[in-house]
């Protein structure tokens, strides 16, 4: 009885690791609530009304068929998007803070308030930023959703099949791990406009991995 007791406290260990190494992918009614298109009536309830009108808000005039989304949602604080769209020779990076509360402008019909901050940046930075987007999407995996009262979840979002969006997130990641370190990385590419070297920046993002277990 023991040992029973024992290997399951060393698998219950063992899957809250990988919980927090792996984003976790949306479940189907926030993967509706990113389409544009109506949500189906079965998830039609208005928690997902509201995230369904979140969404549009923070990513209008952005293409789930081009563009890399980084999205903040902290226990308390502004909300927040990092937009990366490649071009051929530059990219293109948009912040959007929002500066007003979004469930009550839902409950009123009224948009979000939102500030925007607009830069181009080098190709080689543009590529790093997409390929760890591919690499944590990649691996991104079917999950119970972990959460709390004071921290942050991060969101994910990158171009998919048939013009939908490849989306996971995760909640306040533990330190030294692929997930915190690029959260980080990314939550650092909001305050523009960026200054200087970023080699540094995409050696981190292009040395990501998240195919093991750290």
């Amino acid at each position: 009885m023991k040992q029973l007791l024992i290997s399951i406290v060393l698998l219950v260990a063992a899957t809250g690791v990988a919980a927090q190494v792996h984003l976790e992918r949306f479940n189907r009614a926030d993967s509706a609530a990113l389409c544009s298109a109506p949500v189906p009536d079965s998830l039609a309830d208005a928690s997902t009304k509201y995230r369904q009108f979140f969404f549009r808000s923070l990513l209008q005039k952005t293409s789930a068929e081009t563009d890399c989304c980084f999205i903040l949602l902290p226990s308390r604080g502004s909300v927040r998007a990092l937009i990366m769209r490649p071009g051929e020779r530059f990219g293109r990076l948009t912040v959007r803070t929002v500066i007003s509360d979004p469930w009550q402008d839902f409950q009123d019909g009224k948009q979000p308030r939102v500030i925007e901050s607009e830069q181009s940046i080098e190709k080689p930075l543009a590529d790093a930023i997409h390929k760890a987007f591919t690499e944590a999407l990649t691996h991104a995996q079917r999950l119970p959703y972990r959460s709390g009262d004071n921290g942050t979840t991060y969101q994910l979002l990158m171009p998919g099949d048939s013009g939908q969006w490849l989306a996971g997130r995760t909640w306040s990641p533990p330190e030294d791990s692929p997930l915190s370190r690029l959260t980080l990385a990314l939550t650092e590419l909001l305050d523009m406009p960026l200054d200087g070297d970023t080699s540094a920046t995409q050696r981190e993002l292009n040395a990501l991995r998240f195919d093991g277990d750290e």
